[in-house]
């Protein structure tokens, strides 16, 4: 039994207003003691039901959406209610149009209908055990017809173990998932890096392209390769920036760049390694005493060719399917 009453401590229930003090007159012309005083004194004298305000205005709203239907049976179509049976389902529509058409003041409160339901004000009820052990209590009220909520400030307060009011829904909150910035500042710095060593490896070609040691790796293609490298170095950076670092607005500029920069760079770098590849194997492929001599003026027009492939599918890409920003929502587990 305790743990029973430890799992119901401080539920929430709602129950509506069985007898309210209202200043407008009601239609039956009770007011509240009298309705009760008459209620007790009719028939057998049972315990009061906790609705019983509710069934005697029910009555009242079904003698009224009656009356009614009578009326306009006999207005418009020549018969009365005594003619229904339950096939009829001109009558049945007449008769729930009624009901949802009433209003009027009953020993409940004010009575509307909406498709069929009864609209009412509720008690807000809460089970504190150490209040009262066999009952809930009113900690608040609720005002359909005004729309508001009032909680008791004082005496009979609404409590929640643990003092903090729980979450009565799912709440969703959307957080932007990008790279985390402890790893977007470090491949940064290894990409800088690269960049630097690869300018300091550019520096030294051209200024020592005439030794014999360095003339003889094509100093003009090994820039090449390193401005290619530096491209897909400054890929890496641009692949890195998202709408956490930059406007969102911006973040298809970045994204396009770094699929342009990657492109060349790639060409360049893997172009140059390979054509000076294949000018050795060229070179050294040939049986005859005749020496052949392929130079650089012969290796970059192949290179541009190369080049021009990848400026043309990315135009194309550009031009007919350019990228955009879409953002997706995915629950996390």
């Amino acid at each position: 039994m305790d743990q029973l009453l430890q799992v119901a401590d401080y539920y929430i229930a709602f129950k509506g207003v069985i007898l309210p003090n209202l200043t407008e007159p009601r239609l039956s012309g009770y007011q509240p003691e009298e309705f009760k005083k008459a209620y007790i004194g009719f028939g057998d004298k049972y315990h009061l039901s906790g609705t019983y305000t509710y069934h005697y205005d029910g009555i009242w709203a079904l003698a009224l959406a009656l009356n009614r239907t009578e009326e306009i049976l006999r207005q418009n179509y020549s018969r009365s209610l005594a003619d229904f049976n339950y096939n009829d389902s001109v009558t049945l529509d007449i008769i729930q149009k009624n009901i949802n058409s009433l209003q009027f003041i009953g020993v409940s409160g004010k009575i509307v209908f909406r498709e069929g339901s009864r609209l009412g004000n509720a008690r807000i009820m809460q089970y504190q055990q150490n209040v009262y052990i066999n009952y809930t209590i009113q900690v608040g009220f609720y005002n359909v017809f005004e729309d508001k909520v009032l909680f008791n400030n004082s005496k009979n307060k609404l409590i929640f173990p643990g003092n903090f009011t729980p979450v009565d829904r799912v709440y969703i909150v959307s957080k932007r998932l990008s790279v985390g910035i402890e790893i977007f500042a470090t491949y940064t710095a290894l990409a800088v890096g690269g960049i630097i060593l690869s300018i300091a490896l550019i520096t030294f070609n051209i200024l020592y392209r005439s030794l014999r040691q360095v003339k003889i790796t094509s100093p003009r293609i090994n820039v090449a390769l390193l401005v290619g490298s530096i491209f897909c170095y400054i890929s890496v950076i641009l692949f890195g920036l998202d709408w956490n670092l930059i406007d969102y607005r911006k973040v298809v500029i970045s994204c396009t760049s770094a699929v342009w920069s990657l492109s060349i760079g790639f060409t360049l770098g893997f172009g140059s390694l390979f054509w000076k590849t294949w000018r050795v194997y060229t070179i050294y492929k040939r049986k005859s005493r005749k020496r052949k001599v392929i130079r650089d003026i012969h290796i970059f027009p192949k290179l541009c060719f190369l080049l021009a492939i990848d400026v043309i599918i990315l135009s194309l890409w550009q031009i007919i399917n350019p990228m955009q920003v879409t953002q997706s929502t995915s629950l996390s587990k």
